[in-house]
Formats: C-alpha cells, structure tokens, sequence
C-alpha cells in the first residue's frame, strides 16, 4: 500500500441513528490494513455489467456512473473529505455496520469496500485458545469478522468495480438502476412493435428475466424496434432461425404466452447464431459486446 497516500478506514451503520463512524485514521492504524487495499484488476478479464453473465474468479464487473447516480458513491467520498466531523464507532455501533470501507487520497476520494452481513459478526461467543502451553478461555462481544475482501472498489472517477451485484446493491443508493426491470410504459411501448401479433392476455403476467432483458432492449440505442429497416433484419433474422420457435404468420411474429416472449427478446438482441467452428446454431444465454481491438 502506498502510505504517502492518505488513507483511513471507516463503517458505514444503519439504523435509526445510521451513518458513517471512522474506525481507523492514523497512519499507523491505517497500515495495519494493508491487506485491504486496490483491487490489481486485468483489463483483459473485465467487463461492463451484464445481469446475466457469470464472472470466473479472477474476472469484474464494471459500472460508469453517469451524473444522475455519481451522488451513490457520494456518501462514502464525503466521509474522507469531512473526516473531521465524523465520530468514531463505539461498541454500540457493531451490530449495526453493514459495511466496511477504506479510503485513499485526498482530493480525488476513491475507496474499497467489504459488505457485512450478519455472518460477519460475533456477539457473546467464547473461544477455547489452545495456543502456548496455559489454554485459555476467551470471551467475546461486539466483534466484526473482516477479511479484507473487496466488494467494491470505487477509482474515485465514475467507475465502480464489482464481483457481485446482490451483493453491493444494497450498499448505493440508485444504483439498482443498472439491474432493473423493464417498467409498465416500457412493456407497453415494448409491445406496440408493428412486427409483433400478441395473443389476449400474452404479457398479463410477464416473468422477471423477460422484463429484465425488455428494459436492456428499450436501453439500447442499436435496437430500434421503430425502424423499419431494422424490423426488416429482424424478421429475416426470425426466417434465418426456426430454431427459436416463433411462429411468424402474415410476416409478423406471434407471440402467445411467455415462452415466445423469452423467445423474441432473445431474437431482438441477437443471441441466435452459428458457430464458426462446428457449423452448429447455437442460443446465446448472455451477451457482452466484445472491445473492439486497435488493429480491426
């Protein structure tokens, strides 16, 4: 860790009487930490939010906040910024911190962060220390088990890096934006498609990965169920792979229940395709869109 940088270590609570409490601010303190510190993160195995794709152990996730939701780190930088004005935590406060969170600079507030959990505290529990040669019986209250493990790392820009995202939603606020559900008028402006013949009471009940996937495709500026020579590629596209199962009748597609709702909004982002290898039509359950290299 880089100790010319000014560093210190905090809680986030919650509760009635919530807030921030430093737990840690002098350097010496602070270097004891060093085990909890900026994530080396290799851009090759690093990829911008996709609710529906699994990270291998070494790979992130990323999001860049745009200025509506820049104010969910805002808490946490304000912390180092006003550190003067922040209490310590007391032991009252342990069974109410919900994360534990390090910061680094001073102008530029970036920061790491673990979630707490309840597994992650220890009240009244004894312990039996068979080390040396005098075993001891050890009681303890109002602790914190902290592994240091980063959550979340914040690059004091606009970028959150991440493993998980159930488990830092919870931690800033408005940032469920990136995993949302498509909403009513979405659906609604969803289904005026003119390519699409939806049977009564097809979308009455429309299940939560289908509404997930509606709100990417009304988000997408490259899908644009509007436009006639996209709605063109779209039902060749449709021609091109029976295998999804939709039926097209007076060249629009039928949709009757949710199977053929999962079915097109698979279509519309273009997870149908043929191997280049094996020459197999295959269905993509999640995409992300490759960075474009220097030399194509």
């Amino acid at each position: 860790m880089d100790t010319d940088v000014k560093s210190k270590l905090y809680a986030k609570t919650n509760g009635k009487d919530g807030g921030h409490k430093i737990i840690f601010s002098s350097k010496t303190e602070v270097e004891q930490t060093d085990f909890f510190d900026i994530p080396d993160i290799d851009t090759g195995k690093l990829y911008e939010y996709n609710p529906e794709m699994n990270l291998e152990a070494d790979e992130w996730f990323y999001i860049d906040l745009d200025d509506e939701h820049i104010q969910c780190v805002e808490e946490y930088t304000t912390s180092a910024i006003n550190s003067v004005d922040i209490s310590p935590i007391e032991s009252s406060d342990y069974s109410k911190v919900v994360a534990i969170y390090k910061t680094f600079g001073v102008d530029k507030i970036s920061f790491v962060l673990e979630k707490i959990t309840n597994s992650n505290r220890i009240t009244n529990r004894r312990f039996l220390n068979l080390f040396g040669d005098h075993p001891e019986l050890i009681m303890q209250q109002s602790s914190i088990i902290f592994s240091g493990k980063v959550d979340a790392y914040f690059d004091g820009e606009r970028r959150i890096y991440f493993k998980s995202f159930s488990t830092i939603r919870s931690l800033f606020d408005g940032i469920e934006d990136y995993y949302r559900e498509a909403t009513q008028a979405e659906v609604e402006e969803f289904c005026t498609c003119s390519i699409l013949q939806i049977a009564d009471h097809a979308t009455d009940k429309i299940g939560i990965r289908s509404l997930k996937r509606i709100a990417a495709i009304m988000a997408d500026p490259e899908i644009n169920l509007k436009d006639n020579k996209f709605l063109q590629k779209l039902k060749a596209y449709a021609h091109k792979y029976p295998e999804s199962q939709l039926q097209l009748e007076n060249e629009k597609i039928v949709i009757n229940n949710e199977k053929d709702l999962n079915a097109f909004t698979m279509l519309a982002g273009g997870r149908y395709y043929k191997s280049e290898l094996t020459g197999e039509k295959m269905a993509a359950t999640s995409a992300t869109k490759l960075k474009q290299s220097l030399t194509d």
